[in-house]
């Protein structure tokens, strides 16, 4: 991905195999708006976008949809109803179409990139890791690594396809503050309800201890329904086997192109580009391309 002021080179450019794309209207405080996340070095980069208003498109399943009633029809509460129906749909369609747009395009050029690098795996295990969802969010405490130093709030998100959970200071800064690693109960990883002897939260008192191979996490909730649901949101991750994603350390990189002209935002060519790399082993050809994104002002 890359994002552009026009007519200057790129700010960012995001390879595919580490781009996702949520909704997070809540979060963003707005009934479209999209978090982008991907890879920058060692962090997590984040960009929240929304999209004020819809494409003013016809309804493609109109065939299906009452026609409208002219006026001399309604006064029948059956033909109203029809009417109003129509209406709120197409309004609703209109709306949102244009950021659903995106997170299509985003999601086709993810499956894209998963069938090859993972040729072997059927269709059918593959979208499930198309993109994903935060299994659990929420603000709580945590305190440092001696265990000693004051409890901080943090705002947290725990992803459970990339077995990780990152904490920020707010629930919408661009990078997090820090990230634990969650690997399996195999590898010595642990969650534990209550906090360890001897330690007491701050306002908070509700705790669970995260456990690593190379350090606890302490952390307190909000509520005892809040610990419960983080409880059951780590057991869960823990749990699950690693996925071909967590495990891969090279492979292939494919993406899309998104273009815009004239100063108008849209989706205007998928495009990709073969480009012979070589590494110490063998000579492969790795499929590359990126996503475009032009900012007008």
């Amino acid at each position: 991905m890359q994002s552009y002021k026009l007519g200057k080179g790129p700010k960012a450019v995001i390879n595919i195999r580490d781009l996702n794309a949520s909704f997070q209207t809540e979060k963003i405080g707005n009934p479209h708006g999209l978090q982008i996340t991907y890879k920058r070095e060692s962090h997590i980069r984040n960009l929240f976008v929304f999209h004020e208003n819809g494409k003013v498109r016809d309804w493609p399943c109109h065939a299906s949809l009452p026609a409208a009633p002219g006026p001399s029809k309604l006064s029948s509460p059956t033909s109203l109803l029809s009417c109003l129906l129509r209406l709120l749909f197409t309004a609703i369609y209109r709306h949102f179409r244009e950021i659903v747009d995106w997170f299509n395009a985003l999601r086709a050029a993810r499956l894209q990139y998963l069938k090859a690098a993972f040729p072997e795996l059927p269709e059918s295990e593959l979208v499930p890791l198309i993109t994903r969802n935060y299994l659990k969010q929420g603000f709580m405490e945590k305190t440092g690594p001696k265990q000693r130093e004051p409890f901080k709030k943090r705002w947290f998100a725990l992803d459970p396809q990339e077995r990780r959970l990152l904490y920020y200071k707010h629930p919408l800064d661009a990078f997090e503050h820090g990230q634990v690693f969650l690997g399996s109960k195999e590898q010595g990883y642990e969650v534990h309800e209550d906090l360890p002897k001897g330690i007491r939260g701050n306002r908070w008192k509700s705790g669970l201890t995260v456990v690593t191979p190379h350090r606890r996490f302490v952390l307190t909730c909000p509520s005892d329904k809040e610990q419960k649901e983080w409880l059951e949101s780590f057991r869960d991750v823990l749990s699950r086997p690693l996925t071909p994603l967590n495990l891969l350390s090279k492979g292939q990189e494919l993406g899309l192109v998104l273009l815009a002209k004239g100063g108008r935002k849209g989706l205007l060519r998928l495009a990709s580009a073969g480009m012979p790399k070589e590494n110490s082993e063998a000579e492969v050809m790795t499929p590359d391309c990126t996503l475009s994104v032009f900012f007008t002002s």
